[in-house]
């Protein structure tokens, strides 16, 4: 995201540069081409490939926003454990005395979700109105040399298109007077639809909505808008002749709105003229019919080429020096059972100089020998960056040595040496899926080409220096654990995700990241798609074994709630769960979370899935912790019945969440909702054929017809199954407002849910 901003934010600077300094010397329709490349590059979610040229060059990393807690970033540090090298190697975390608080890129994410909502659902509201309006009021005219249906309405102050599937232009009732006042306009606007205005204003509104914060977003939308206008004008001057030209101008004069006209860039409406003000330059422009001054024309081109080749591209990896190349080599190489691996560093621009040695002396017969496992002279081989090469071994060594060489650029040559007995004997892997900083899948140990996959990954992920902070894993729609356990027992583990559309990797929850290699990231998620989502012995697509990742405490938590609940009621196709914590304490080696735990189970038919049953209530999970920072259900608590329930919640929860454990309502719709998500992903259920059927349902039949708020009355378990659906009812009804259409009804009824 942040590569994003500041390339479109360049290149929309560039732009409106080149519109001021070359106002009356390009054409107006190249003017207006030029916010296409910006539009373009707001949209683009990443950059093409890294360049020398890119502007990303000269942005240092630290600008990458730490997802450390708010008071770590202000000061309030209690102690860390050992320095960052050790951080990332082992996992560490930072220990603070506000653990629970939310970090700064949380904080910015959930400004940004609930700027982006309001922009967008505003944006969505007055369109729909708009379109009711119109709707309701427009008379068809006829024209015979549109190709769009055209109608009169009083309900807008000026011409305009409106419309994305099925566009149509609108005209005033002084504008549909006058037949060559008519034919102008008509023009004007069959114009706009020939540009494809109607699809660009969407498109625009989406960048407001995404980027509601940057004021050069706004700027590039209102210029732009204008900029549409002139290209109209200039291209409508062309279509009717310069003999004319005068009298289109009267034309625009005739149309300025005496009343407010619908001209908000927020209204996905064309808009022949808007005011006196936006007029003037128009008129200038008809007036004195500028012409194209070809070599402005191609400095225009010129500029906006390089600035292409700065704001489309990423950073340019910096090659390692001979230096770093040895240690990233060194960090690489790894001793398994029956094999040493190493990998040639990926940023290391002349693998051709590497030359590299591997010799031992092997114990057998009760002789000691010298002997060359393996021996590259630089002629040799051809050595591939990124590719891991492995060389079979055999049992015995007393001694055994990796040897590296390359030439310093001085006339020298530097030499590293790895002791391949001392780095580790057998290392397995495991390999899990999760969303949200949950486990949702988790198969067997990796064996052959998927181990070796595992291993590839996670050393280019280590010869690549991670030095970023990494990100919530619960932020996290799809993430990928990779575990790696030592022969002694020692886990690590390792997550691998997408940031701003590219693969990267982190060590620990909260360790550190840094990029990987993308082709290494899909087969990594290739492999993951064959991991079976349920444990079909305890019932749930979520339900992992504890001893899967006993060392995330959510996960954990999550299982308990599985294992606890499938006990008593497990007699379904899936049990899901879903639990807000209310308060974590530690004491001493014992660990109790203190949550509002859902569990649903569900039945699957030819018509989708259905609710059969399960629990909801405030529970205590208490969980002893282990050195290695692995945890073990001591105790499930539940409240009693009856009239016991609140006294014995009020003896067993701290003071300060007594209030919020009583209160199940407060959580049980987001709680539903992911239960409900995670049925729907299980089943691969076609939503939109059930979201229909709820929505017709509830609008068929009530006392009050008139009131909207009398069908959701009427149809109570209906409605709260609309809002069960959670994501999957905004995503249905933002694209039934965005086809237009709705009646009254239907649109009130998903107004109501999306709010």
């Amino acid at each position: 995201m942040t590569e994003c901003v500041i390339t479109s934010s360049l290149l929309i600077v560039v732009v409106i540069a080149l519109r001021s300094l070359f106002r009356e010397k390009i054409s107006r329709r190249l003017q207006y081409a030029l916010w296409g490349l910006v539009l373009l590059r707001l949209l683009l979610p990443f950059s093409l490939f890294g360049s020398s040229l890119s502007i990303m060059n000269t942005v240092p990393n630290s600008l990458t926003i730490s997802d450390r807690p708010v008071s770590e970033l202000s000061g309030t540090i209690d102690n860390i454990a050992g320095s960052p090298h050790d951080s990332v190697l082992f996992g560490s975390s930072v220990s603070t005395t506000n653990a629970e608080m939310m970090s700064l890129n949380q904080i910015l994410y959930l400004i940004w979700l609930i700027g982006s909502i309001l922009v967008g659902s505003w944006i969505l509201g007055i369109n729909f109105v708009l379109y009711k309006r119109l709707f309701r009021t427009r008379r068809a005219f006829h024209a015979a040399n549109s190709n769009l249906p055209v109608y009169v309405s009083e309900q807008i102050a000026s011409p305009c298109l409106f419309g994305i599937l099925h566009p149509s232009v609108y005209l005033t009732p002084k504008a549909a007077e006058g037949k060559n006042g008519v034919d102008y306009v008509l023009a004007h606007e069959l114009c706009h639809y020939q540009h494809g205005d109607h699809i660009w204003l969407i498109l625009r509104n989406v960048c407001l909505a995404v980027y509601w914060w940057n004021p050069l977003v706004w700027a590039a939308s209102i210029l732009s808008r204008t900029d549409s206008e002139l290209a109209c004008d200039e291209a409508v001057i062309k279509q009717i002749g310069e003999e004319n030209r005068l009298a289109y101008g009267h034309t625009l004069v005739d149309m300025i709105a005496v009343t407010k006209a619908t001209s908000s860039i927020l209204y996905a409406t064309t808009t022949i003229v808007s005011g006196k003000r936006s007029i003037h330059k128009r008129l200038n422009m008809i007036i004195k019919n500028p012409k194209t001054v070809i070599p402005s024309m191609i400095a225009v081109l010129l500029i906006m080429a390089i600035s292409l080749g700065c704001t489309f591209t990423g950073a340019k990896t910096v090659p390692l020096s001979p230096e770093k190349a040895l240690e990233a080599l060194v960090a690489s190489t790894l001793r398994t059972k029956n094999e040493v691996s190493f990998q040639i560093p990926q940023n290391y621009e002349r693998p051709e100089e590497w030359n590299i040695h591997i010799s031992g002396r092997l114990e057998s017969g009760g002789f000691s020998q010298s002997i060359h496992l393996f021996d590259d002279t630089n002629d040799a081989k051809a050595w591939k960056p990124g590719e891991r090469y492995h060389i079979e071994l055999n049992d015995g060594y007393t001694e055994l040595t990796l040897t590296a060489f390359l030439p310093d650029g001085r006339g020298g040559t530097l030499e590293k040496d790895v002791d391949l007995l001392s780095t580790p004997a057998s290392v397995s892997y495991g390999l899990l899926r999760m969303q949200y900083g949950e486990v949702t899948s988790a198969g067997s140990e990796l064996s052959d080409n998927d181990a070796k996959l595992a291993e590839d990954i996670i050393f280019d992920y280590l010869v690549k220096s991670a030095a970023w902070p990494g990100v919530d894993l619960k932020t996290l729609k799809e993430c990928y654990l990779l575990r790696a356990t030592d022969q002694n027992g020692t886990i690590i583990d390792y997550y691998a995700y997408l940031l701003d559309g590219k693969p990267v990797m982190q060590v620990g929850p909260d360790g550190y990241y840094s990029r990987i290699d993308e082709g290494l990231y899909k087969r990594l998620v290739d492999l993951a798609q064959h991991i079976p989502a349920v444990d079909a012995s305890k019932g749930g697509a979520t339900n992992v074994d504890a001893s899967s990742d006993r060392s995330n405490l959510n996960i954990c938590v999550a299982n308990a709630i599985m294992d606890e609940n499938t006990k008593q009621y497990h007699k379904s196709d899936l049990s899901t769960e879903a639990h807000t914590v209310l308060k974590t304490v530690e004491r001493g080696n014992t660990t109790t979370v203190y949550a509002m735990a859902l569990y649903i189970e569900f039945k699957y038919d030819s018509d989708g899935f259905s609710d059969v049953g399960g629990s909801h209530m405030p529970v205590a999970i208490a969980f002893e912790k282990n050195a290695a920072g692995e945890y073990t259900l001591k105790e499930y608590w539940i409240p009693k019945d009856g009239s016991y329930y609140a006294p014995s919640i009020k003896e067993k929860f701290p003071t300060e969440i007594y209030e919020d454990a009583l209160d199940t309502q407060k959580y049980i719709l987001s709680e539903t909702q992911v239960c409900y998500a995670k049925a729907i992903e299980y089943g691969k259920i076609n939503t939109d054929a059930i979201l229909t059927k709820l929505i017709s349902t509830i609008c068929s039949s009530t006392a009050e017809a008139s009131n909207p708020d009398a069908y959701m009355k009427a149809h109570p378990i209906e409605y709260r199954e609309l809002l069960y659906y959670g994501d999957y009812t905004l995503n249905y009804a933002y694209s039934k407002f965005l086809k237009g259409g709705q009646t009254d009804l239907q649109g009130h009824i998903m107004l109501s849910a999306m709010r």
